[in-house]
């Protein structure tokens, strides 16, 4: 049986809040241990004007170049709506093999009032997730081999 040349896909999913640049340092890690091809979504609010996505689109681009990312090779896609729809639906749609999300700790308080988008597309996907906690802004890469 003849084995295909493909790249896994890893969709790296920013929300451009705190911890975001440890979450796409990550995603630098993995793509050059296994060589993966990094696509980048952003969900934002359908009231985003154009400007907005622009703003958004320059961060994630920042970030990206920051961590080592070459941008010509990453898709970055901003998509209107619920981060909890449009992640399982736009993996599903592109034939993603990896989604890569953060985890940041919350307060009871919170935890009651925001819902955990993380958990949300564990429960609607099939496929593998890394969850990547992110405590601070600092946190390292993993290292080692």
């Amino acid at each position: 049986m003849a084995q295909t040349d493909r790249r896994r896909h890893t969709l790296l999913c920013l929300d451009l809040e705190s911890g975001s640049s440890a979450l796409c340092r990550y995603a630098a890690w993995q793509a050059e241990r296994c060589d993966d091809q990094i696509q980048v979504l952003h969900v934002y609010h359908e009231d985003l004007d154009e400007e907005g996505q622009h703003r958004c689109r320059q961060e994630i681009l920042a970030l990206l170049n920051a961590v080592g990312i070459k941008q010509d090779t990453t898709e970055i896609s901003l998509q209107p709506g619920i981060p909890d729809d449009v992640i399982p639906a736009y993996s599903q749609a592109q034939g993603v093999d990896l989604i890569l999300l953060g985890r940041r700790q919350r307060s009871r308080v919170e935890k009651l009032y925001v819902g955990s988008t993380t958990s949300a597309v564990i429960c609607a996907v099939m496929l593998p997730i890394t969850v990547v906690p992110l405590t601070r802004e600092t946190t390292p890469a993993p290292s080692g081999p």
